[in-house]
């Protein structure tokens, strides 16, 4: 889940009236992030399947304040160079509690953040010890460089950005780890690309999914998959559908299998511009089934999960209105039970889903910032149920998995804070 995603939401979510919930919440009592007071947007939550919770934030660098499995809080750590301007933490923590975290840092301290920019990882082992930031590459881009982790559970990782090639021309790259190491040379993946997003499978092979700007104009564009082993690069950059597409997500089913879920016929970010839901599935070796128009109902983001047993669960909330600039309460979202069909399309009301998650007994999670955070939970299986108030203020929702836990990250009035659910 990334935070990142859900700003332009925010803007409409602040007009919109506050509503009750409506049934007893199951979520723990919110609990403030130690050393967050000051920080801000954006910010990311990563949870491990053993307990281990991260929450890493931009205050005079970039801090990371880790919970154990215990629930115990440690100091929040910077791991970041001080003063330096820094944008976009991204975080996950592997099955065994390493947290890997990524940035985009300039070499200039104040506007305007012109030149190269360094993308920077830095490691916290089972040990608890964090390792100095590593440099894996550069961008010419700040905000828009972007980069995007993805753990296994033994720590295994990967760290995709938008870089440069010769001659200053955009290009993805990608840096990998395998674990307990440090990260490799940076790799192309052969064009340009945003909207990004891996997985690192249990054996270590890299696969991931972006959107692809079309030339010569670059104003059409489509979604692409490619897949790197650890004994081998990249392979070649493969459509799976090109129609103004945006914003994919990728999962990955227990039998090696892939769907990827995105927006397509939209207006590229813009959140009141509408598009609608699609979906694909695709084989290991990267060849995808035609790709499926989930519905016609606008979508201002799609978010995609898979069950433990290959149930794929895709959600999406209405953009924006481009009237009013209020973001409506409701969640659209689809099944499709292994080797079966996709749902047709249901609907629960009183929630967004602007973080959304799968958790592997089947149970759906989505949270939305709506009068406060609340949240909607749908047991393995079966519906939405009623709306679930997590907190009475809040902004920025963004939601994490690990093992059966959700975790729900926020920002109140220039802090964080977390709560987790197990249904």
């Amino acid at each position: 889940m990334h935070a990142l995603r859900a700003w332009s939401l925010a803007v409409g979510l602040l007009l919109v009236a506050a509503v009750p919930a409506r049934a007893a919440t199951p979520w723990s009592r919110p609990a403030d992030v130690p050393g967050s007071a000051g920080a801000g947007f954006p910010f990311d939550v990563a949870a491990g399947a053993n307990g281990v919770t991260a929450v890493a934030f931009i205050r005079d660098g970039v801090r990371v304040a880790v919970r154990d499995a215990r629930g115990r809080w440690g100091g929040a750590r910077r791991i970041s160079t001080a003063g330096a301007a820094i944008t976009s933490p991204d975080v996950e923590v592997s099955a065994a509690g390493e947290v890997v975290v990524a940035w985009t840092r300039s070499q200039r301290r104040a506007a305007p953040l012109v030149g190269m920019n360094r993308i920077e990882v830095a490691v916290r082992g089972r040990n608890g010890r964090w390792a100095p930031p590593q440099v894996v590459g550069s961008s010419q881009h700040f905000i828009a460089a972007e980069p995007r982790v993805a753990v296994n559970a033994r720590g295994d990782a990967a760290v995709l950005w938008r870089g440069e090639r010769a001659g200053g021309r955009d290009v993805l790259r990608a840096a990998r780890r395998r674990a307990p190491g440090r990260f490799g040379r940076a790799e192309s993946l052969g064009e340009a690309g945003s909207d990004q997003q891996a997985i690192v499978e249990p054996d270590g092979r890299v696969d991931a999914v972006w959107t692809h700007t079309l030339p010569p104009e670059h104003l059409h564009s489509e979604i692409r998959f490619a897949a790197a082993t650890s004994s081998s690069g990249w392979t070649a950059p493969r459509t799976i559908h090109a129609d103004d597409d945006t914003g994919p997500a990728l999962a990955q089913a227990p039998d090696g299998s892939f769907a990827v879920a995105w927006r397509s016929g939209g207006s590229g970010i813009d959140p009141t511009s509408g598009g609608h839901a699609m979906a694909a599935l695709g084989s290991r070796d990267g060849q995808f089934a035609p790709a499926r128009t989930l519905s016609d109902a606008p979508a201002a983001s799609v978010h995609l999960g898979i069950t433990g047993t290959g149930e794929v669960v895709v959600a999406w909330s209405p953009p924006l209105d481009e009237v009013s600039g209020i973001a409506e309460p409701v969640i659209y979202w689809v099944a499709r039970p292994p080797g079966g069909e996709f749902s047709t399309v249901n609907v629960a009301n009183g929630v967004r889903a602007e973080g959304f998650a799968v958790l592997a007994d089947g149970a759906a999670i989505a949270v939305g910032a709506r009068g406060g955070i609340t949240s909607a939970v749908r047991p393995p299986g079966g519906l939405f149920g009623a709306p679930l108030q997590v907190a009475p203020s809040g902004d920025f929702p963004a939601l994490a998995v690990g093992g059966l836990t959700a975790t729900a990250a926020w920002l109140t009035r220039g802090r964080l804070s977390i709560s987790t659910l197990r249904p």
